[in-house]
């Protein structure tokens, strides 16, 4: 039975909805420090050593405390659950907004919200009147860390995530120039052919394989070796292609041979429809549509058209002609 990491509950109006608080993820791959001489685990016992004292302390002679301008500043446990009052019991909810206003910059830890024992009619009233596209947002105190959350409704219940606060997410701009991409020179072909090679990737996302594969390889060269096995090396990776040549590393993703040209935009062209009338009407292009042939970047229906107009041309001529 999985064990809570925290229960309280959410202050929803006039409603309290008791809750507890579960991890959503389970760890991941993790080594051990071990002995190269018999493989003892070898565990970090770190030393609480006072610098001043120039001695070891044990548990009972530590204090919190805050670093405020150079100085340690001492806190009392009471003076720390008096700093917002009722916070480390109750996720007080502040706003009800739209999922599309959220980045995932905001995204920190994802856990399971569960109801506690009694609270399974409101808990279930909440997340029933509560639409797909909406979150609440909240805040609470935990593990003596405040916390702003996102409340979402998931499946049979709820999750909640706890947020980056404004303050602690960094400005883009620090890393990466704007002007990469605002005074980027991209031609039309380029953007044309990426969009192409995005759209071979389309796809749904409970499709893509859910596998660690570096868990799974670890595994099973651990089985290996378990079993008095060598792994062998793994051949190194293919060194990746300099981008000199976008244009040809574009047209080898899609599958498209170097000569291949990119569909222009269409043309104006006049087409003599009878003896007496002459009329001037946009040519169709394929483009790169789904059903396009990706040598000619022409649809079946298109060259089809295109075979009928000229027939037509043809006998338009003969009667001109004759």
């Amino acid at each position: 039975m999985a064990r809570s990491i925290w229960s309280g509950s959410i202050g929803f109006g006039l409603v309290n909805i008791p809750v507890k608080l579960y991890k959503a993820r389970d760890s991941g791959l993790a080594f051990r420090n071990v002995h190269m001489v018999g493989h003892a685990p070898v565990g970090i016992n770190l030393k609480k050593w006072c610098g001043v004292c120039n001695r070891e302390v044990t548990q009972d002679e530590l204090v919190k405390a805050y670093e405020y301008d150079g100085k340690f500043i001492v806190f009392s446990q009471d003076e720390i659950d008096d700093a917002l009052p009722g916070a480390s019991k109750t996720i007080k909810i502040k706003r009800y907004v739209n999922n599309s206003e959220l980045t995932p910059l905001v995204v920190d830890e994802v856990y399971f919200l569960a109801p506690d024992k009694g609270a399974e009619h409101p808990y279930a009233l909440l997340q029933k009147a509560m639409a797909q596209d909406k979150t609440l947002i909240g805040e609470f105190v935990m593990r003596e860390k405040g916390h702003q959350v996102m409340i979402r409704p998931f499946q049979h219940g709820m999750l909640l995530t706890t947020m980056y606060y404004k303050d602690e997410i960094r400005d883009i701009g620090s890393v990466i120039n704007p002007d990469v991409v605002t005074k980027a020179v991209l031609s039309p072909d380029e953007i044309q052919l990426a969009q192409l090679l995005l759209s071979k990737m389309e796809g749904n996302f409970a499709d893509v394989e859910q596998i660690d594969e570096f868990k799974a390889k670890i595994i099973q060269m651990a089985q290996t070796k378990a079993a008095g096995g060598v792994v062998s090396k793994a051949a190194a990776p293919a060194a990746a292609a300099p981008v000199s040549d976008l244009m040809t590393q574009l047209r080898a993703s899609v599958g498209l041979g170097a000569g291949f040209e990119v569909p222009k935009p269409p043309q104006a062209v006049t087409v003599v429809t009878s003896p007496t009338e002459v009329k001037t009407e946009v040519a169709p292009t394929g483009g790169f549509r789904e059903d396009a042939n990706p040598l000619t970047g022409k649809s079946e229906q298109h060259v089809k058209a295109t075979r009928k107009r000229k027939v037509k041309d043809i006998a338009t001529q003969q009667v001109i002609q004759g």
